[in-house]
């Protein structure tokens, strides 16, 4: 209906229209090189590097990536991975809670080519990759897409959790779900409880799931693999 519209359209279909409208939300990420940052952390005078370290979210275009064509790094290492997260108000929370402490990236919904583009390279500099999505056909579809073409792994993305979540007055699941590779019986666990649990519903339990294996280093592993 409106340019911005058909920009999102053709961004989601890969094809980026200019190099400055489409953007990826991060905290806690840089370019390995220190240039000055984007608007969001020129405004707090520092470079990509300090604005990673003191977990102020920046907004990365496709300007910035060929700026900063070599690789990109997770600046924070409190927790040993890049939390890949589909929903802003997570990584608005999460930037909140651990500035400075947790890397994240958003992809707002499926990802789009600046989301992907920047999620290689911070996997080509050797950062290991967690994602949280939504429990619905979307968010598996967005967590198999990013499985399959970054190898990262699932985070809080079980069919434990997702029973412990799953409530009768939250939206019906609808549709067909294939099997899940990455999480056996999840999706016998949707189809049964026929529920969408979007991720917004769980926030104050991610952030406390974080805080724990900040805490306490020898649970994370067993929470990356989605437990």
């Amino acid at each position: 209906g409106d340019a911005a519209a058909r920009r999102r359209l053709w961004a989601r279909s890969g094809v980026l229209t200019d190099l400055v409208s489409t953007t990826c939300a991060a905290v806690g990420v840089a370019p390995a090189s220190n240039e000055p940052a984007a608007d969001d952390a020129g405004e707090q005078g520092g470079s990509w590097q300090r604005a990673a370290r003191e977990g102020v979210p920046v907004h990365v275009t496709a300007r910035d990536l060929r700026r900063h064509p070599d690789a990109w790094m997770a600046a924070v290492d409190a927790w040993p991975a890049v939390l890949v997260v589909a929903s802003p108000l997570l990584l608005d929370a999460v930037a909140d809670r651990f500035a400075g402490r947790v890397a994240a990236v958003c992809t707002d919904g499926a990802p789009g080519p600046v989301a992907l583009d920047l999620l290689a390279r911070l996997r080509a500099a050797g950062a290991t990759l967690r994602f949280l999505a939504d429990f619905d056909q979307a968010g598996i579809a967005v967590g198999a897409q990013l499985a399959q073409r970054l190898g990262a792994a699932p985070w809080r993305m079980s069919a434990e959790v997702y029973r412990r979540s799953a409530r009768s007055d939250l939206p019906p699941l609808g549709g067909r779900l294939d099997e899940v590779p990455w999480a056996p019986g999840l999706a016998a666990a949707m189809a049964q409880a026929g529920r969408s649990v979007p991720v917004e519903q769980l926030i104050d339990e991610v952030l406390a799931d974080l805080e724990a294996e900040l805490a306490t280093p020898s649970g994370t592993q067993a929470r990356a693999e989605g437990h």
